[in-house]
């Protein structure tokens, strides 16, 4: 039962986590530094060796940051509303 308990609370603390992440990129995006933030993003998944993307359902379990290609998606796409 409690690793049931511990399993939504880790999914809830997740989701809260990623939505507090697109809102900062999409803060850093609207003040024009959507590109250097793409960049750096990129030279940190580099330097960490971490995957650009994965599965929707083992990133909502185990990730509390999108991954680098949901976040360079949804920073193109803030960039491309403010043409």
């Amino acid at each position: 039962m409690w690793e049931n308990l511990d399993l939504l609370l880790d999914i809830l603390m997740n989701t809260i986590s990623r939505k507090y992440e697109y809102q900062a990129d999409r803060f850093a995006t609207e003040h024009g530094y959507g590109h250097h933030l793409k960049v750096a993003l990129t030279k940190l998944n580099v330097e960490n060796s971490s995957s650009i993307a994965s599965h929707w359902l083992v990133s909502l379990v185990r990730n509390s940051h999108p991954s680098l290609l949901e976040r360079c998606v949804a920073i193109s796409a803030v960039e491309k509303k403010l043409a």
